[in-house]
């Protein structure tokens, strides 16, 4: 895919990346994780896991975004969606800095070699 191959090239230049994508099935993580795998950097999966009346605020409320979705594909993203099992869960309920704040602790939390993959510059794919 698009992603998994830009994903690869940044990672090769040694930059940290952010893939922000929905990321609904295993395929789709397993693919990064396999760029990851290829370029031979660290890989930690987070998933932000929101309730459906969160996210639905969230999507009524943008204005401006560069996603074009709405209340429907948003039903339809979480009927569609198989959450992983094998990513850390980060609670983004809350704030946006609050969510940022559990992110970071579960990213510092990884082992060394991992924490220090997410502290060089990073570079946020949006697919």
């Amino acid at each position: 895919t698009r992603l998994r191959v830009r994903a690869l090239q940044i990672s090769q230049f040694g930059y940290g990346l952010i893939a922000d994508a929905t990321f609904s099935n295993d395929v789709e993580r397993h693919l990064l994780e396999d760029a990851a795998r290829a370029a031979n950097v660290p890989f930690t999966g987070l998933w932000l896991d929101a309730s459906p009346a969160t996210l639905e605020r969230r999507v009524v409320r943008r204005k401006k975004d560069a996603s074009d979705a709405d209340v429907s594909v948003l039903a339809w993203q979480i009927a569609a969606t198989s959450p992983p099992t094998d990513w850390k869960k980060v609670d983004a309920n809350g704030l946006p800095t609050e969510v940022v704040g559990r992110a970071r602790d579960l990213v510092e939390s990884c082992p060394v070699e991992m924490a220090v993959a997410q502290r060089v510059p990073t570079v946020n794919l949006v697919s």
